[in-house]
């Protein structure tokens, strides 16, 4: 800042100027944090009050702060402030906690986590996939998934969950409970319990004796074809 002083010089005389009276401008900083209201201590630890913080009147200087906010992980920051100008500086700051994401094969399914339900798969614009769910909030370290659906085998793995971290558990495929739904009864006298696969036009059958393995029969082999009644 200007500082003014009046000198009266005489011919042939030098006199001193006492320049004591120039100081440098204060400086200033303000603290904001995402989210708001996180508390701002110095390097020693003294509370100066919470975001958003405006400080001023401060030598120029290099300072360190704290920002602490319960539920969030704390962050340390240094402030070079200058003279006669005000630092802004905004502290992200992370939740103490992680989050999976996950898809599932087919949607429907019901998530948990820790035995905990934390959400159900919906059904996507793509076949037999679902949308991405997102569950939050979870605590750092290691953690039981579980994904379970009606006439599906349950799948479970273990995952880590890091703070401040989404991860990404791509896509979980649940594989089909196989159990017969029908009985065929040939002309030959065998009789096997599989699943109906398709039954074309002309009486041709498709059948399922096992999970995943199918035969193609001709009309003039079936003797019959009856849904099995349950027990």
């Amino acid at each position: 800042h200007a500082v003014e002083q009046d000198i009266i010089l005489r011919k042939e005389e030098n006199k001193a100027i006492n320049l004591d009276a120039l100081s440098k401008l204060p400086a200033g900083v303000t603290i904001t944090s995402t989210p708001a209201g996180a508390t701002v201590l110095d390097y020693q630890g003294r509370q100066l009050g919470v975001t958003p913080l405006e400080l001023s009147n401060l030598r120029p200087d290099t300072y360190t702060f704290r920002v602490e906010l319960s539920g969030f992980v704390s962050e340390t920051i240094k402030v070079r402030a200058l003279e006669g100008q005000r630092f802004s500086a905004n502290v992200e700051l992370k939740k103490y906690t992680g989050g999976i994401s996950l898809q599932t094969q087919p949607p429907g399914a019901s998530v948990y986590v820790d035995g905990e339900l934390v959400g159900t798969t919906t059904e996507s614009p793509a076949y037999g996939i679902s949308n991405m769910l997102s569950v939050d909030s979870i605590n750092p370290g290691r953690h039981r998934l579980t994904v379970q659906k009606t006439g599906f085998v349950d799948v479970n793995r273990t995952f880590a969950v890091q703070v401040g971290r989404m991860q990404n558990l791509g896509s979980i495929t649940l594989r089909e409970i196989w159990l017969p739904t029908h009985r065929l009864t040939l002309k030959s006298g065998r009789v096997y319990e599989g699943r109906l696969v398709r039954k074309g036009p002309e009486g041709n059958v498709d059948f399922e004796r096992e999970g995943g393995v199918s035969s193609t029969y001709e009309a003039r082999e079936v003797e019959s074809i009856m849904p099995l009644t349950p027990e």
